[in-house]
């Protein structure tokens, strides 16, 4: 009995003390909800509203583009503005202001229109990628399913242990240039380069959403086939869904324990990716070659992320 009531004391001291890690977190930063962000299959979207009610939805994606489809403007009440390029004109969007009159923060850049013609995606109106989260600080909360700009923060405040420096392409003045993150993970012993990818996505097979108790389009993280391959043959006893991302009909493996920021998590889904879309594409754009991307099928097993793109660093809390 002694030893229980000891134990049972342990633990709501540990609750309480001010370096549990929720309360850490409350004391290192000052941060702004914003209101009209929402999580799903662990992706995060920004449905702006208008005064005739509708909303233009909007994908945020730290591994992605920024565009815009045409509606956006009319719905928006704006004006595409053309801007010389050489051999033609570029549209854009000067989203800017409608922004920060919502609460929103403004991209470094206006994102590009692009007519139904090059339409990628139906499922939302816009994204956000890079230029909207660049030279900014974030908190993605996982656990309630909101995104929050983060006013400040104090970075001796916060766990070193669960702390990662991120990478980013730059001048010769330091200067960050494309504002996609590099993080590292560790597999099966291995220290991976890869793409912080908030919006990598995949679409679910019939046979993969009955697995993985999902269905449709989901937060994904992406390897390139030579290390996939690699880790089929040295762990056979690793889930494999062959065409389990029926999109592109590219094969799925479950890693059992990734290691980020010090944290062990898992199992993580991979979907199979060409070495070029990451050695070649992919890291044109880095500070280094990268080997994949990590996103919502990682990310998932976490309660926050904080990235930091003026400091160059990120926290993940469990």
């Amino acid at each position: 009995m002694r030893c229980y009531l000891f134990f049972a004391g342990w633990l709501l001291f540990s609750a309480c003390t001010p370096n549990s890690p929720s309360k850490t977190m409350e004391q290192a930063i000052r941060e702004t909800l914003l209101a009209d962000s929402y999580l799903d299959h662990h992706r995060f979207f920004m449905a702006y509203p208008t005064t005739s009610g509708d909303s233009v939805l909007f994908y945020t994606d730290t591994g992605g583009g920024r565009l815009v489809y045409p509606a956006v403007a009319q719905i928006m009440n704006l004006t595409i503005d053309s801007v010389a390029v050489e051999g033609g004109y570029m549209e854009m969007l000067p989203v800017a202001g409608a922004f920060r009159e919502r609460g929103w923060p403004a991209p470094l850049q206006a994102p590009f229109v692009f007519r139904e013609s090059q339409r990628m995606d139906t499922s939302f109106d816009g994204m956000l990628g890079a230029y909207w989260f660049g030279n900014k600080r974030w908190r993605f909360d996982y656990a309630d399913g909101k995104l929050y700009k983060v006013d400040s923060i104090d970075w001796s405040a916060l766990p070193a242990s669960h702390t990662v420096e991120l990478g980013f392409m730059t001048d010769s003045t330091d200067q960050a240039l494309t504002h996609f993150p590099r993080l590292d993970i560790v597999v099966d012993g291995d220290t991976i380069p890869t793409l912080l990818d908030t919006g990598a996505k995949i679409s679910l097979s019939d046979e993969a959403a009955t697995i993985m108790d999902q269905e449709g389009e989901v937060g994904a993280s992406f390897i390139i086939s030579t290390l996939f391959d690699r880790w089929r043959m040295d762990h056979p006893d690793w889930r494999v869904i062959e065409g389990g991302d029926a999109h592109l009909q590219m094969d799925l493996i479950e890693v059992p324990e990734v290691t980020v920021a010090g944290h062990t998590v898992g199992p993580v889904w991979f979907a199979r990716r060409p070495d070029p879309n990451f050695t070649e594409y992919m890291s044109q754009w880095m500070d280094q070659p990268v080997q994949g991307a990590v996103g919502g099928s990682c990310f998932l097993h976490f309660e926050s992320m904080v990235v930091d793109y003026v400091a160059r660093k990120a926290y993940f809390q469990r």
